[in-house]
This record gives structure tokens, C-alpha cells and sequence, in this order.
């Protein structure tokens, strides 16, 4: 991580991303399938502003999770094509789980927020954490987990996984 810090929240770490130098890129985590399924813990210290938590590495080939708006933000993904939702962001503890795939889909806090038939059919050329591509619109807050599962569309395990980080960090 470019200048990051690990702080505690309530006995849990996570990596502070609260200014634009910090984000997190793997050059070589590369996806051909257009299918990928990740799961991000995260909490916000702003409920305004456009905000990317996961991108590529590359603006041709790009899977976004994030927010929207210069107003009240609402939550938003992209493989191609930008689907956005009617649910505002918020500066509270949030579990997103993003589904990548044909369908694309985004759960927020075990609840379906995007379900999309088409958001785009882009594959994923690195991985960026934090911000969008070299830095640009970055994520201002703290992701505490992120799992990703490369070329897996882990859809049917969500309620499973979903539970299990909410047991440890009591979300919802």
C-alpha cells in the first residue's frame, strides 16, 4: 500500500484509505473470463463524492465497485457499462459483494441492491484497491477484508460467505 496505515476500529484492522496516495495495485492479477466474484469490508468516511474501492489495472479492460455523484452518492459497478443504484452511500461498517459475470450483480449488507442483465462484458487486466486506475478518484475510508475469487462466479456461496464475515465483524 502507497503510504498506508493500518489502524483498529472496534478490535478489527483495516487499512486506512483516507487520502488520495494510498491505494493498493497488482500489476499481474489479470482475468480472462470476464467472471469474477469479490467481496470487500468497508467503511466510508464520507457519504459524498464520486469513490472507487476495487479497479483494474488497465482503463480498456476495467471491473469497478464504488460510488456516484457529487451529491448524495449511490453505490454503482461497471465491466463496461455503468449500472448504478438507488441506494445512497453511508459512513457506515459495509459489506459489498459483487458478482462479476454475464449477469453482473452487487449485494450490500446481504440485500440486493444491482441486478443487472448486462453491465458490460469487460475482463479485468490487474487489480487495483483503493482508488481507480494510477490513483484517479480514490476511496476515502478503510477496507478491513477483501476476498476475491479469480474467475468464479461464487453467487451460490454468497449467503455462506456473507455470514461469515458478518458473524466476526457484526455488520448487520
Amino acid at each position: 500500500v502507497s503510504n498506508g496505515v493500518v489502524v483498529t476500529t472496534s478490535g478489527n484492522y483495516a487499512v486506512d484509505f483516507t487520502s488520495s496516495a494510498k491505494y493498493l495495485v497488482n500489476e499481474t492479477f489479470n482475468n480472462s473470463t470476464a467472471i469474477s466474484s469479490v467481496f470487500t469490508l468497508i467503511k466510508s468516511a464520507s457519504s459524498s463524492g464520486t469513490q472507487i474501492i476495487t479497479d483494474s489495472t488497465d482503463s480498456s479492460t476495467r471491473q469497478v465497485s464504488g460510488y456516484y455523484g457529487a451529491g448524495p452518492s449511490v453505490f454503482n459497478i461497471f465491466k463496461g457499462i455503468v449500472t448504478r443504484s438507488q441506494t445512497p452511500h453511508n459512513t457506515n461498517l459495509n459489506l459489498l459483494s459483487t458478482f462479476f459475470d454475464v449477469k453482473s450483480d452487487l449485494y450490500l449488507n446481504g440485500v440486493k441492491i444491482i441486478d443487472t442483465l448486462n453491465a458490460g462484458t469487460n475482463n479485468r487486466q490487474g487489480f487495483t484497491l483503493g482508488s481507480g486506475i494510477d490513483g484517479v478518484v480514490p476511496f476515502n475510508g478503510s477496507i478491513f477484508e477483501v476476498i476475491i475469487f479469480d474467475e468464479q462466479n461464487k453467487s451460490s456461496d454468497r449467503v455462506g460467505i456473507e455470514t461469515n464475515i458478518n458473524t466476526h465483524y457484526t455488520i448487520y
